[in-house]
């Protein structure tokens, strides 16, 4: 079971997007922490680019921030 990022083809018409999309990606993969989600792999195809990460239960990022309504 993993998650994936896919950066929406709207977005990836913008060359400044496209390339931080691709940064963050490669950075990603060689992150290894605990405190870190994981990437396992980065790519595209056919004009769709994504991140294959580690899936994680629990709560989203918007879940909390909806219950707590900021982060210390």
């Amino acid at each position: 079971l993993v998650a994936l990022k896919i950066l929406p083809a709207s977005k990836a018409k913008d060359p400044h997007t496209l390339g931080r999309f691709q940064r963050e990606a490669r950075l990603l993969t060689q992150l290894d922490h605990p405190n870190v989600v994981r990437a396992f792999q980065c790519g595209d195809t056919g004009g769709v680019h994504f991140i294959v990460m580690e899936f994680l239960e629990g709560e989203t990022l918007d879940d909390v921030l909806t219950r707590r309504k900021r982060l210390p």
